[in-house]
């Protein structure tokens, strides 16, 4: 038996370069510690709601999840801008609030709520010629019948 046959063809995942992920853990960290400080130089009450923090250019943008909140923060902007150690010696002109939104909740689609065929059976078939009304209604009727026939039953 040779040594190619027992040579695995893959490379373990420690062999490869893992530099971009540990770029985004190093970045992650400063974002934790900058959300730290943040809330440190905050209140209790109102530290809770600082949800997240990062640096973008010049700008403080912190993350709340909601407006009243946001406002309350916006009283500190110019502590929080005097006390913030800034990563890389940045210069921290702005202070930002921003909302954090939960997205709504999904919906189960509706099921269409269908007339009985009893009642359909009365639906005129055809409208009138010169009645616009009549022939529209006569439309949705045989829509209406379609469906009714096509429907599964409960």
């Amino acid at each position: 038996m040779t040594n190619a046959s027992n040579k695995s063809n893959f490379k373990p995942i420690l062999a490869f370069p893992l530099k971009p992920l540990q770029y985004c853990q190093g970045v992650i960290e400063q974002q934790l510690q900058l959300t730290a400080q943040v809330r440190d130089l905050l209140p209790p009450e109102i530290a809770a709601q600082a949800l997240h923090c990062l640096i973008s250019g010049q700008r403080l943008l912190i993350y709340v999840d909601s407006a009243c909140w946001a406002s309350r923060i916006r009283f500190y902007q110019q502590s929080i801008l005097a006390n913030i150690y800034a990563p890389a010696q940045q210069n921290l002109t702005t202070l930002q609030v921003k909302l954090l939104l939960s997205p709504p909740p999904r919906l189960k689609p509706r099921k269409p709520r269908l007339p009985d065929p009893g009642v359909l059976r009365h639906w005129p078939a055809d409208g009138e010629p010169g009645d616009e009304l009549a022939r529209a209604l006569a439309r949705l009727g045989k829509v209406l019948r379609r469906k009714s026939e096509n429907r599964l039953p409960l």
